[in-house]
């Protein structure tokens, strides 16, 4: 079961990253939110996992969230 919700949230991020790709305006609140979990996991994961990793996860999760909330309000490319 947990592969089964693993595969879903890569899925539903790759889904939010392609939509970051072609600016979609509603893509921004689920990157935010989705990436914005790594946050704690990066802080919890120093008890636990090497310090370089655990700071890995937390300078992503803490980058992807500034820079998807920096982004400013997202305009749909026009149709060709």
């Amino acid at each position: 079961m947990s592969v089964v919700t693993i595969v879903v949230f890569v899925l539903g991020l790759a889904y939010t990253a392609k939509g970051l790709w072609a600016r979609h305006p509603r893509a921004q609140a689920p990157a935010i939110a989705a990436n914005f979990l790594l946050v704690p996991l990066g802080i919890a994961m120093f008890q636990f996992a090497p310090w370089w990793l655990a700071a890995l996860v937390l300078a992503v999760g803490a980058t992807t969230v500034a820079a998807a909330f920096l982004m400013g309000r997202l305009e749909a490319r026009p149709a060709p």
